[in-house]
């Protein structure tokens, strides 16, 4: 998760503001739906992608190739050189994740500097900050892409090819998009034309200050 900057189940009841202020200028009439995530809601919907993505692949594995998942763990040696490297490669598919988002929303329309990468120390989590209202359906495609490229295209070839490890590697990415399916959850009731702006209870004061103008 990874952040995506939008998300509370509380905005079944979401207050709007007026944006005569915003950054953009395609932005600066209108209403924009702010939002909040916390910590404690992006751990749950983690919680829920984690067991749905690793059962729900695996199951799919076992009726094609059987129980066995196949190729060993793809660095061989001491146990202690099989640990960093899952750690590095976790972290570098944590920051792949990431870029994608900030590629996505800069490609529909994001200023330059106006969306940026964070790490929260204090919960552990990555996020794409926005200082900007994006349109719902572009914001969106920011959203679900990371889990489409990293996620469900790589399981797929898992699949058809029987490869065991990348299957695994694949519902892992697909488990990092707890914080992706909170979003999409929360947003689901608008539609085109909406702009939404959020923020999350793990972000710097700094960051919301720039957020608010």
């Amino acid at each position: 998760m990874p952040r995506e900057f939008a998300a509370l189940e509380s905005s079944l009841h979401p207050h709007s503001e007026d944006n005569g202020r915003g950054p953009l200028g395609d932005f600066k009439e209108g209403h924009v739906h702010r939002f909040t995530i916390t910590t404690r809601q992006v751990y749950r919907w983690t919680l829920i992608t984690t067991l749905v993505s690793f059962a729900g692949l695996y199951g799919l594995w076992v009726a094609l190739y059987g129980w066995r998942l196949g190729p060993r763990h793809p660095i061989e040696g001491f146990p202690t050189l099989r640990v960093l490297g899952s750690v590095a490669l976790a972290l570098s598919l944590m920051a792949l994740h990431e870029l994608i988002h900030f590629a996505s929303f800069r490609l529909s329309g994001v200023p330059k500097g106006l969306a940026t990468i964070r790490f929260s120390p204090k919960s552990l989590l990555a996020y794409v900050q926005l200082h900007a209202p994006l349109e719902i359906v572009r914001f969106r495609w920011g959203v679900v892409l990371p889990g489409l490229l990293t996620g469900l295209l790589p399981a797929a070839v898992a699949l058809v090819i029987g490869n065991g490890t990348l299957l695994v590697g694949s519902a892992a990415m697909l488990a990092a998009t707890g914080g992706d399916v909170a979003v999409l959850w929360a947003t689901r009731s608008y539609g085109p034309g909406t702009r939404v702006l959020g923020d999350a209870d793990f972000a710097s004061t700094e960051e919301a200050r720039r957020s608010e103008g």
